[in-house]
């Protein structure tokens, strides 16, 4: 069909309207790419900017400018993991522990391929106590791993996780690069016996020894490994191997010596001990670090602790030199005479370890104890002006040195003292009701009646338990003939610390004085339950059984008294007369 001339000018309109259209999207859509390009040019350059600028204000401390930044970084990339380690190191800074650990997540699930997000994500759930993803993610990691302390982080989760098989593997492995060790042995060991695969526990200590037949050293551990599950016969048979190659070598006897005192055999573990004590391999320190650890035996109170004293005293027979200059001895010789009450040896043996090393503070202050307990208060004023000069922010100096002149009569020195100490304690109300007792004390001492009264009620208020006012009160009005108003404030005493050794002998006297013999022999009897040694109590003890009629008892006590240190003139004569004599 032949068009009309108007339907071709239509009909040509209509294709330049169309390849106009088309080229206006043309045109739109490189102009959108463009734009979008430059959008996402503007963005990164923006990102890094203010990524930049958040890790120097973190490296500056400036923590909350440093997440409010990163918060910004975040809006533009949601998923940059290297944002949220920031985050959540900076988090973790701060105790934020959720928001650390959701960051550390974030890190991690967006860049798996980082060991170190895995590394922190693992420590994050193993302070979680989250065992299983912690070992999860070492697992992630381990296959290529070279840093064996990693692949011990990696047993430990595994342990924790109770993955008890895998744990064993991946010791077998660390194995291979460390040779055959005892700290892999004996874990392997455990696991195991855990497994309930004891041949093959048995066979790793066996492997252990096989691996390192000459090393004496490997064998006393296996010896004390079996000691600790208490298998003493396969510990014991462990030491006698090594002394039938080295019947001289000292650490077999020391190892000997602890299994014998775990059965209760002291003087079986006190024979080889001195055979360890006497071989030069077992160094010095070693031998000092074994008296000490048997100190506390030797106390009064412990079974045993006749035989303790005796063989620890032969013990520092074997290793005592004075010319050695070495402080610790020193030291702990002292403390093995101050567990006897020995006190003027004790102070011997501080004074030389305060010589040796003057800048150790509980030297001093064993010093200064010693010398109290001794009564020996020209040495405790003098020794305490020179602790003082060393340690001049320590109130309990101040305290010793107060009461060294206050003993000595030098009243105004006292009262300095006390008044400095006194304002050096922090946060110790008892220490501090202590101080207050002295001065209160020192006071009634120079008839100041009401100034003492004043700073023994100051004490009570400070510190309700403090002891020495109840029995200076009572013994005060006991000695006033008060007795009635004595008994009155000693029961104060009682209800604040009824088992206080000084506060029932206080209450005995003042019954004694009351002619109530045989409640007075209880209240003593009672003070002896803490302190079954104290001379004094003791003879106070037996002589109201002595009134009380019970004479034959009476006159055994007053022997057990002298015995155990109370040198009194009038107690002797009780003694050999077997009589009671009033105090005069």
């Amino acid at each position: 069909m032949i068009k009309s001339p108007q339907n071709i000018a239509f009909s040509t309109l209509k294709r330049t309207i169309y390849y106009a259209f088309i080229l206006f999207l043309v045109i739109g859509c490189n102009n959108a790419k463009e734009t979008q390009e430059s959008n996402i040019y503007t963005q990164r350059k923006t990102f890094k900017t203010e990524f930049h600028q958040a890790n120097s204000e973190k490296m500056i401390g400036h923590h909350e400018k440093a997440i409010a930044l990163f918060q910004r970084c975040l809006e533009l990339e949601p998923n940059n993991h290297a944002v949220h380690f920031a985050l959540s190191d900076l988090y973790q800074t701060q105790g934020g522990k959720d928001k650390t650990l959701h960051h550390a997540v974030q890190a991690y699930e967006n860049n798996k391929a980082n060991k170190w997000y895995a590394l922190r994500l693992a420590d994050l759930y193993f302070e979680r106590s989250d065992f299983i993803k912690t070992a999860d993610l070492y697992a992630a990691i381990i296959a290529d791993e070279k840093n064996v302390d990693i692949k011990f982080k990696y047993v430990d989760a595994l342990i924790r996780a109770e993955r008890n098989t895998e744990a064993i593997a991946m010791l077998n492995e660390i194995e291979v690069e460390t040779g055959v060790i005892p700290e892999l042995t004996f874990t392997k060991h455990d696991l195991y016996t855990q497994l309930g695969e004891k041949e093959k526990a048995e066979e790793e200590l066996k492997r252990l020894i096989h691996e390192n037949p000459e090393d004496a050293d490997y064998k006393i551990m296996v010896a004390e490994f079996y000691m600790q599950q208490n298998e003493f016969e396969e510990s014991k048979k462990m030491v006698q191997s090594i002394l039938i190659d080295n019947p001289n070598y000292g650490q077999s006897y020391i190892m000997l010596a602890d299994i014998e005192l775990r059965q209760d055999n002291v003087q079986g573990s006190f024979d080889n001990l001195t055979k360890g004590f006497l071989s030069e391999d077992v160094e010095l320190d070693r031998k000092l670090d074994i008296l000490r650890g048997l100190l506390p035996y030797t106390a009064k109170n412990e079974r045993d602790f006749k035989e303790m004293r005796e063989g620890v005293s032969a013990l520092f027979e074997i290793i005592y030199d004075s010319n050695l200059g070495n402080g610790k001895m020193h030291n702990y010789y002292g403390d093995f005479w101050s567990f006897q009450e020995g006190y003027a040896k004790a102070e011997e043996q501080y004074e030389m370890a305060v010589e040796i090393d003057p800048a150790s503070f509980n030297l001093w202050l064993r010093l200064l104890d010693a010398q109290s307990n001794l009564t020996n208060y020209d040495g405790l004023y003098s020794n305490g002006q020179k602790a003082a000069e060393l340690f001049p922010a320590q109130p309990i100096i101040y305290l010793f040195t107060g009461i060294g002149a206050m003993e000595t009569k030098n009243y105004e020195k006292a009262e300095e003292w006390f008044f400095l100490g006194k304002d050096l304690v922090v946060q110790d109300p008892q220490l501090q009701s202590e101080f207050l007792y002295q001065l209160g004390d020192m006071n009634y001492r120079q008839l100041n009646l009401d100034e003492g009264k004043f700073y023994f009620d100051q004490a009570i208020q400070t510190f309700p338990g403090n002891i020495n006012v109840y029995a200076d009160n009572a013994l005060r009005l006991m000695n006033k003939n008060e007795l009635d108003q004595a008994e009155i404030e000693i029961k104060k005493g009682i209800n604040i610390a009824p088992k206080s050794s000084k506060i029932l002998d206080v209450y005995g006297q003042i019954l004694f004085r009351k002619k109530e013999y045989k409640s007075a022999s209880e209240a003593f009897l009672q003070a002896l339950f803490e302190n079954n040694t104290d001379g004094v109590i003791l003879e106070h003890y037996a002589d109201a059984l002595y009134l009380d009629g019970e004479k034959e008892k009476a006159v055994e006590l007053w022997g057990e008294a002298i015995k155990y240190g109370n040198d009194s003139e009038l107690l002797k004569r009780k003694a050999q007369d077997k009589t009671y004599y009033k105090q005069e």
